[in-house]
């Protein structure tokens, strides 16, 4: 296990878009499961005094003692392989943040508990979940995922990691140091998406469900597009890399 964290941990090109990616989808594919597409997901990105956090809720399932046992702290384990309306399925993305900071926190609330979890790597180099606290409660169910920012630097990385990865995502409400991001519109029709935050001069790029992706247009021996939009396709019409950092081409 201390072998396979070490490889896992260095597989992302961009740990900053990858976390909010990761997390972000795993928070959509909660509300998708509780049929709850129509509640915004929190993401809340704080930095003062030398002190940051980057938080992000959802009021999906929650996630049960058991749950967080056998999926959310295991590797390569994943409750979605078999899904084509969910985003995750490599069971690596619940972890991904292990690869910027050595801890994180997990505060879920299922059927009437709340349980607050502390995921962290130890001595040997594996990583493992402990329960701090569990109290109950009379809130929804749901998850919310706090990472530490170490420097301004970071917030300055997650701060643009949030414009690149949540264009497409619906009903995601961001907060900077309590400021709400600027209003935008997201256009769409059976083929492509259009955001109105988007820079004029970007390429055609894809959206995998509600992830963004750029196009390698080398490896379509091709020049660039020069058109602003994404193109739509469906949850298992591509294969992402296991990072989810990019598309597998094939013929």
């Amino acid at each position: 296990m201390s072998k396979l964290y070490g490889i896992l941990s260095g597989v992302y090109k961009n740990i900053h878009s990858a976390i909010i990616r990761e997390y972000c989808s795993n928070a959509w594919d909660s509300h998708t499961e509780a049929g709850k597409q129509n509640e915004p997901i929190i993401v809340e990105l704080n930095y003062k005094d030398d002190i940051g956090t980057l938080v992000i809720k959802d009021v999906g399932l929650g996630m049960s003692p058991e749950t967080m046992e056998t999926i959310y702290f295991n590797y390569l384990s994943s409750t979605k392989e078999d899904s084509n309306l969910l985003i995750g399925a490599f069971g690596m993305g619940s972890k991904s943040s292990l690869a910027y900071h050595h801890t994180f926190f997990i505060t879920t609330i299922y059927d009437g508990i709340k349980y607050e979890y502390m995921f962290s790597k130890q001595a040997d180099g594996v990583p493992a979940g402990e329960l701090l606290k569990q109290s109950p409660t009379t809130d929804c169910n749901g998850t919310t995922i706090t990472i530490p920012v170490k420097t301004y630097q970071d917030y300055v990385a997650f701060s643009v990691a949030i414009d690149s990865q949540l264009l497409y995502f619906p009903n995601v409400y961001v907060l900077r140091n309590g400021i709400p991001l600027l209003d935008y519109k997201i256009y769409e029709n059976e083929l492509f998406y259009y955001n109105t935050h988007r820079r004029i001069d970007e390429d055609l790029h894809i959206a995998l469900g509600s992830a963004s992706y750029t196009i390698d247009y080398n490896e379509l021996g091709m020049a660039p597009v020069r058109l602003p939009f994404a193109i739509k396709f469906q949850i298992g019409e591509l294969t992402p890399t296991p990072s989810r950092e990019d598309i597998i081409y094939t013929s």
